[in-house]
């Protein structure tokens, strides 16, 4: 889909090629509404829903920028969620507590090795 857009660009002569984007305040901040939304019901939607609306909003940012736009505004989203969450439901520490002890040395590792797997 990324190559399907960037080619249309290129074909009707409005490419702005690697350079910032220009800001979409209102699709961003509704895409951040839809995005809220879908993990505060389904825990679902930050990396999967976000990111596919970013590309399509952002075609132009790279990939590695993406990545590290979509992770960082995660963070508030999910902890609102998981705040909201545990007031309503609570949790479960004997599956959280080995998951973090898993996840965090997971996603350092896949920082690190992010930027070699750019295709060439």
């Amino acid at each position: 889909m990324r190559l399907y857009i960037q080619l249309r660009r290129v074909t009707s002569g409005r490419n702005p090629g690697e350079s910032d984007p220009v800001i979409r305040p209102v699709p961003t901040v509704l895409v951040g509404a839809l995005g809220g939304l879908l993990v505060g019901i389904t825990s679902v939607g930050s990396g999967s829903v976000i990111m596919i609306a970013l590309l399509m909003l952002y075609p132009t940012l790279s990939a590695v920028k993406l990545v590290g736009t979509d992770l960082v505004q995660a963070v508030p989203l999910v902890l609102a969620a998981a705040i909201s969450n545990i007031i309503a439901h609570g949790l479960d520490w004997g599956i959280l507590i080995p998951l973090v002890i898993g996840s965090v040395p997971g996603t350092i590792l896949g920082a690190k090795i992010a930027p070699g797997c750019r295709p060439r």
